[in-house]
């Protein structure tokens, strides 16, 4: 259904002046990124005194649940405009939301598992570790997502298309529908949980393996995260906050799965079982890459 017509009015929605509306919108989003940062710990000699969760992880899930809130204000102006002509039939975004679509918490999660078993057989510990880091990240952010996503019941962009094309309304609640209709699994976006949760584990790999290649690593990772929401909000299935609470649900548990990894817990039993006794040193550290060769 057409709702180009409908994204030319939103000034007549909601008075506010523009300016005002934009500066509000960029401060809601950038002030998640120093939670997050605070989220990130240096790593600690002492593993037995490393807590898996700090009170910066208290503060970030506040400051995003908030912004998130406030993201929610502007989610029917950012449905519409999707929905205008000159984006909806852009043949750029068409081919490239085609393809981001796809990575999803079955693909990551599928992909990440076949590499794990790739090195494994091949003896390759840096991949097998890493693969299987990435795979339970996955799992962690999926379950997450779903825990929430089915009570809530929030319906996605196309059901406010369905009910009124040219005024949205991003508020449309039906608990516990979402278990049984996948129309009311909106929040949050799965797809971007995943992604962000695969992204977060290369990012805090980096950091152990190769901390002078982690400042184009984790961009690069965070970027292509950003890709399947985004691809998801233009096919009219999320709303902008459904994404935004998605990629904090997946930083977080990607950033926790490296740090009890590597830091709470290392050696850990689940580390051992999966990745062999030549996957752990002496020292029940996972054992970093090694350069054999001068390049």
């Amino acid at each position: 259904m057409v709702a180009g017509s409908g994204g030319t009015n939103c000034e007549q929605r909601h008075p506010m002046n523009s300016h005002w509306k934009g500066a509000i919108l960029a401060g809601a989003i950038a002030l998640t990124a120093l939670p997050l940062r605070a989220q990130e710990q240096p790593p600690e000699r002492s593993p037995e005194k490393t807590p898996l969760f700090t009170r910066g992880d208290l503060i970030a899930a506040g400051t995003v649940t908030a912004a998130t809130l406030v993201l929610t204000i502007f989610d029917d102006d950012i449905a519409m405009r999707l929905r205008q002509d000159d984006v909806r039939e852009s043949s750029l975004l068409k081919t490239s939301r085609s393809y981001a679509n796809r990575l999803n918490e079955s693909t990551i999660g599928i992909g990440s598992l076949a590499l794990y078993g790739i090195g494994r057989v091949t003896k390759q510990e840096t991949l097998a570790d890493v693969s299987i880091h990435i795979t339970e990240a996955v799992v962690v952010a999926s379950l997450a997502a779903q825990v929430i996503r089915g009570p809530l019941g929030r319906g996605r962009p196309t059901v406010a298309d369905s009910l009124n094309p040219d005024d949205y309304d991003q508020y449309i609640f039906e608990p516990f529908e979402g278990f049984s209709d996948r129309r009311f699994r909106a929040f949050p976006s799965i797809h971007t949980s995943s992604a962000f949760a695969a992204a977060a584990v290369l990012s805090g790999e980096s950091a152990h393996r190769w901390p002078n290649q982690r400042k184009w690593i984790a961009p690069l990772a965070y970027a292509l995260a950003a890709t399947p929401g985004l691809a998801r909000m233009h096919l009219n299935e999320h709303w902008a906050s459904d994404v935004l609470m998605g990629a904090f649900f997946g930083i977080t548990a990607g950033r926790k799965i490296v740090r009890y990894n590597h830091q709470v817990n290392p050696g850990n039993r689940v580390d051992r079982f999966l990745l062999g006794a030549g996957g752990v040193d002496s020292h029940n550290r996972t054992v970093l890459f090694e350069v054999k060769h001068k390049f």
